[in-house]
């Protein structure tokens, strides 16, 4: 409701209309202390029809032995990792197709109990969810002037003479790793202007891998 995700409409009989159900997670640091609860409305993916409410669903993820080669190249260059973490970033993604979605428990708002939400924004475990997040990230990065790798598509490089940058995403985590600390930082700042994330400074704990 605060990301505007959806507007209430009448009850559409000609399309599909699928659920949703809340899921509650406790996320643990590196320590398997509590960090935080969080809640999550996710769509029921799996009442979607094909061809009338997704179509593509393919979206990269970043290969483990491809980061830990990464991280290992950076170390021995001595440059420093900082991490961000997208909030919500399913929801950013695009949508190409209407998609129609019953009220989410507990929020079914009085006087429009047979009304429909009209998705405006992508939401988790929609068939499209994760294809419409890269896409809309990948097109951000290369706005910005980055170059996908060639060996890798979730790494992305900016060279500026001496000056490297590397983006490295796995879902809606991103590492960022350089030789220029205030080029890192400047692009840190550009990112936080145009998503909503969690800036968690300098690596210690990503993706069950301890830093020292």
């Amino acid at each position: 409701m605060k990301n505007q995700t959806w507007d209430l409409v009448p009850y559409p009989n000609e399309h599909n209309v699928i659920g949703n159900k809340w899921i509650y997670k406790v996320k643990y640091n590196s320590v398997r202390e509590i960090e935080k609860y969080k809640a999550r409305l996710i769509a029921k993916g799996f009442t979607q029809k094909y061809g009338f409410d997704y179509e593509e669903t393919f979206a990269l993820v970043e290969k483990m032995p491809n980061a830990r080669v990464i991280l290992a190249l950076s170390v021995a260059q001595g440059w420093k990792f900082f991490q961000l973490d997208v909030k919500s970033a399913f929801l950013n993604g695009d949508l190409d197709v209407e998609i129609y979605m019953n009220q989410p428990e507990r929020f079914v708002v009085e006087g429009k109990e047979s009304f429909m939400c009209k998705l405006k924004k992508s939401l988790y475990e929609l068939k499209q969810a994760s294809r419409g997040w890269y896409k809309k990230i990948s097109g951000y990065f290369e706005d910005i002037g980055f170059s996908k790798c060639f060996f890798d598509l979730d790494l992305y490089v900016l060279n500026q003479g001496k000056d490297l940058i590397l983006i490295l995403l796995y879902v809606d985590d991103m590492l960022i790793i350089g030789n220029n600390m205030f080029l890192i930082q400047d692009y840190i700042s550009k990112l936080k202007e145009t998503f909503e994330m969690t800036d968690l400074g300098l690596l210690h704990y990503y993706l069950a891998m301890q830093m020292f």
